[in-house]
């Protein structure tokens, strides 16, 4: 984004001093976690499947947190 820290601050602000909008902020904040966690774990996921591709020995942690 081309937005200098002042405006991201006063953007925040605005928000966070709305109280109208503090549920709905704290819902998306909660999505995103949500999202960014499964993010997470998909890359786990396949960066163990192109090191079995690759030729490299499965592990037997990893196999079962795959299989969840």
């Amino acid at each position: 984004l081309n937005v200098s820290d002042a405006e991201l601050s006063k953007a925040a602000n605005a928000l966070l001093s709305d109280p109208e909008l503090l549920p709905d902020l704290w819902f998306h904040f909660s999505n995103m976690s949500s999202a960014r966690g499964d993010l997470n774990g998909n890359i786990a996921q396949l960066e163990y499947i192109i090191h079995v591709l690759e030729g490299g020995p499965p592990s037997t942690v990893q196999k079962r947190a795959l299989s969840r």
